[in-house]
């Protein structure tokens, strides 16, 4: 029965990949991903950041979270003018369902959909390269409702203990987004993390880092391709009834492309909010804003999520 149950989910998961994959055109003249902030799947994280540990065998989480960001994509000048705003705001929900197994590994599956895309004007007169093709101005504006590029993750836990733990992700993007609308990627690109977590009481401490290996890609002054990826979180539990706790959290997260202008190739961000588990139904919400600029920094963020999850009853034993 677990072996039917395994290869069902297993056979839902990959289904909806490649549905999601020939679901939208590849590349386009914008074919570059704006979602800095990428919720991660899973029981065992803080938001965005990974915990070094997965759920119980079989165990299966999904979750729906929804943020907004306020300006992530301005279009400014060498003198500090910025004619055009490509993307005022963007209203974001992520969609994820993750399966562990054996306490050591966990697949998920992460969908990010643009529920609602708004943008100023393009620049007048400039010319955009995107394909190594020069292309039309208005085909930058974004569309109202877009997918975006469909993730394939997995999580293994190399080591984990009540106090600290080990592991790491890869991560495989697919180029399933719209490449019109800042939300997808025209290839394929990976993600590999080195995970690691501490906890101290009611304190827990992440650190995250890792590569990104992508094709480069340009719009304007906006690139994207290979980069040092690393985020850090801090989850203190203020209290606890009975058995669902509540606590409050702060993340930072960014990127380093090699590319390494400093106006837009440094994007970095943080975090803040709080979240509880009401046994199965789990819940967040919080805001943050940029550290520093560069493509996909808003002004202002703010999320509230959701997540379920369930694991296989615990077999009892015959009592004395």
């Amino acid at each position: 029965m677990n072996t039917f149950r395994t290869r069902s989910v297993l056979s839902v998961l990959f289904s909806q990949v490649a549905w999601m994959a020939t679901a939208a055109a590849f590349g386009g003249n914008a074919a570059i991903d704006l979602n800095n902030l990428r919720p991660t799947a899973g029981l065992h994280k803080v938001v965005t950041q990974d915990l070094a540990t997965v759920g119980e065998h079989l165990a299966l989480t999904t979750q729906v979270m929804t943020h907004y960001a306020d300006q992530p994509l301005v279009f400014c000048l060498s003198d500090g003018s910025c004619p055009s705003t490509l993307i005022a705001h963007r209203l974001t929900a992520d969609h994820s369902v993750a399966f562990s197994l054996w306490r050591r590994v966990e697949f998920a599956l992460l969908v990010p959909l643009a529920l609602y895309q708004q943008s100023g004007p393009p620049p007048v007169g400039v010319r955009i390269v995107a394909s190594d093709a020069l292309s039309d101005p208005t085909a930058l504006a974004p569309s109202l409702f877009a997918l975006g590029d469909v993730r394939l993750r997995t999580k293994v836990v190399f080591y984990s203990q009540p106090l600290w733990g080990i592991g790491a992700t890869v991560s495989l993007s697919l180029p399933s987004g719209s490449g019109n609308s800042f939300m997808g990627s025209a290839l394929p690109s990976l993600t590999v993390r080195l995970l690691s977590h501490w906890h101290f009481r009611r304190l827990t401490a992440v650190f995250n880092a890792g590569w990104i290996f992508a094709a480069s890609e340009s719009v304007l002054n906006v690139s994207s391709g290979m980069a040092f990826d690393y985020g850090a979180a801090l989850q203190i539990e203020l209290f606890r009834t009975g058995s669902t706790p509540f606590s409050v959290f702060g993340e930072v997260f960014g990127s380093v492309l090699t590319r390494l202008d400093p106006s837009v190739d440094l994007p970095a961000e943080f975090v803040i909010g709080a979240k509880s588990q009401f046994g199965a139904w789990g819940f967040a919400a919080g805001f943050g804003s940029g550290i520093h600029s560069g493509a996909g920094v808003p002004n202002v963020r703010g999320f509230l999520g959701a997540s379920w999850t369930w694991e296989p009853a615990k077999s009892v034993g015959p009592q004395p």
